[in-house]
């Protein structure tokens, strides 16, 4: 199981299927490919994407907790969030993505 905390967390995301909590700070997946990741919580902020180049994030599961934020919102069509399984969501949750 891997957590980010703090705003300049390091985290290795092993694919493989862990578990991830994204408790506090930022998870930019910027123009990476992150995937393999089992069940996400997400309580802080996910980025995906840059302005140049998309992102993808794939997990199995996605709970997008009170204050989860998940931000797509780069000028760019093409950034990816594939979640295979469940998807949850509280009532003060924001997902914004960019429309063209």
């Amino acid at each position: 199981l891997a957590s980010g905390e703090g705003d300049n967390a390091t985290v290795t995301l092993t694919n493989d299927g862990s578990a991830f909590n994204n408790t506090s700070g930022t998870l930019a997946v910027g123009g990476n490919s992150f995937t393999g990741i089992g069940a996400f919580t997400n309580d802080a902020t996910v980025t995906v994407g840059t302005g140049s180049v998309n992102g993808t994030l794939s997990v199995v599961s996605l709970a997008n907790n009170a204050g989860g934020v998940i931000n797509m919102q780069n000028g760019m069509t093409g950034d990816i969030i594939n979640v295979s399984g469940a998807y949850s969501g509280s009532a003060v949750v924001s997902l914004t993505v960019s429309s063209t």
